[in-house]
């Protein structure tokens, strides 16, 4: 959450400011922007697992389903 909020409302100069303040790391800020597409998508396709199976799966048969799916 804390990265998604200095993604939106920062300004590249401030960025070891508002790390500082926010407890996180500013490689852990930069690798987090490097992976987020990929993360967008994991999350999007278990939400559309989710709702497919009418919101009745657990967190278990997600993962089993995902992984069956690659």
């Amino acid at each position: 959450m804390n990265y998604q909020y200095m993604k939106q409302h920062l300004l590249p100069y401030l960025l070891p400011l508002v790390c500082r303040q926010l407890k996180v790391s500013v490689s852990g800020y930069y690798v987090w922007l490097k992976r987020e597409p990929k993360s967008n998508e994991l999350f999007e396709n278990i939400k559309a697992l989710y709702w497919q199976h009418k919101a009745r799966l657990d967190a278990p048969s997600l993962v089993h389903n995902i992984r069956d799916k690659g």
